[in-house]
């Protein structure tokens, strides 16, 4: 296990050249920067309601989270996951897990039980970062299903049963980390044909193929303008990228979600959700009572049809989209409609409303 003289800063404080991996990136962001803001947060213990915490501390906070990681016996290049919702803990960490020359598996704090395993046991995680006792007793109820996991770590609050807890300096009480057990394991759940599956999204040079799709105007800008996986392809043969007209009908303030349909069709159609809370204040201003099932309403067709009539207008003829179905529902994650991101999941909405798409092309 390296010793914390492992941690010191290898630059003067003086001028400072660019740092040289982003393991001493809050080392040299704290010798530069010093005293100066690097972080400002909401805090209801400070008069004005905010508290900042310089780019000093935070370098301290840092360089204490990767002293903590050492002792549970990260190593460089071993991979460690941080589970929470956003916030200065997590800068902490993210931090913390580089300078002790970690890698950093960012976790979906609403990630469901399998999405978990999948994420941790394919990355190979030994270490999970929990923001507090319930995401951390998720991972322990998985823990026979992530046995190369060593170790679950709380952002903050007491720990529990007697856990050990790890006192790390800082300036604020949130580099507290409690430890919820160790064991030893080199066992991985990463999977076997894992380096065929890395060379499938990287190219000989190294670069990662994102999948996205765009164009460079003439000043060298990269404007992304679709997915090539979402890239839909008429029985016409036209390429059409569904994101320009989801984009175009979602300008409509009735529109919560549009997905494009048509590969292998004749033209595209697209299946509609209602922006609910705009439809109720548009009904209270025109005096409208709306019935229990609004997408079957004649008043609402009509509003979503002008917003279909606006978005044609901006499209080319082949993307226009011909016919619509409004859902009764709008798409969540607990749905399994969108991912913890909240983007669509295309592939579950197109089998979830295979009805409602046949229906829109019609018999033959």
């Amino acid at each position: 296990m390296p010793e914390p003289d492992a941690l010191s800063s290898p630059y003067p404080l003086s001028r400072l050249p660019a740092p040289p991996t982003l393991a001493a990136l809050a080392d040299w962001a704290g010798a530069r920067y010093g005293g100066r803001p690097a972080l400002r947060f909401r805090s209801p213990d400070e008069p004005k309601g905010w508290q900042e915490v310089s780019y000093e501390q935070l370098r301290t906070l840092a360089r204490g989270v990767a002293r903590g990681l050492m002792g549970l016996g990260v190593a460089p290049g071993d991979r460690a996951a941080i589970l929470a919702e956003t916030r200065p803990e997590w800068t902490y960490a993210h931090l913390g897990v580089l300078t002790a020359g970690a890698v950093v598996v960012p976790v979906y704090p609403t990630a469901g039980d399998e999405e978990v395993v999948w994420v941790l046991g394919d990355s190979g995680a030994t270490v999970v970062i929990c923001e507090d006792a319930v995401q951390a007793a998720k991972v322990e109820r998985l823990r026979d299903r992530l046995p190369g996991v060593r170790a679950v770590v709380l952002m903050s609050g007491a720990a529990e049963e007697g856990l050990a807890l790890l006192e790390l300096p800082g300036p604020a009480a949130e580099s507290t980390l409690a430890v919820h057990g160790t064991r030893d394991s080199s066992t991985s759940t990463v999977p076997s044909d894992a380096s065929d599956a890395t060379a499938a999204v990287l190219d000989a040079d190294g670069w990662l193929r994102t999948g996205d799709l765009g164009h460079l105007d003439e000043d060298g800008y990269l404007f992304i303008t679709g997915r090539r996986k979402d890239l839909i392809i008429t029985s016409g043969g036209k390429n059409l990228t569904p994101s320009l007209t989801e984009f175009a009908l979602q300008q409509s303030r009735f529109v919560s979600r549009a997905v494009m349909v048509g590969d292998r069709r004749p033209h595209p159609v697209a299946l509609i959700t209602l922006d609910t809370d705009e439809l109720r204040g548009w009904a209270e201003r025109e005096g409208v009572t709306l019935g229990p099932h609004p997408a079957r309403e004649k008043r609402v067709r009509e509003l979503v049809q002008e917003a279909v009539d606006t978005a044609n207008a901006q499209l080319s003829r082949p993307a226009r989209i011909r016919a619509f179905a409004l859902l009764d529902e709008d798409f969540d994650v607990a749905g399994g409609l969108l991912t913890p991101s909240l983007k669509v999941r295309r592939p579950a909405v197109l089998t979830r409303y295979a009805p409602e798409i046949e229906a829109l092309y019609g018999p033959g």
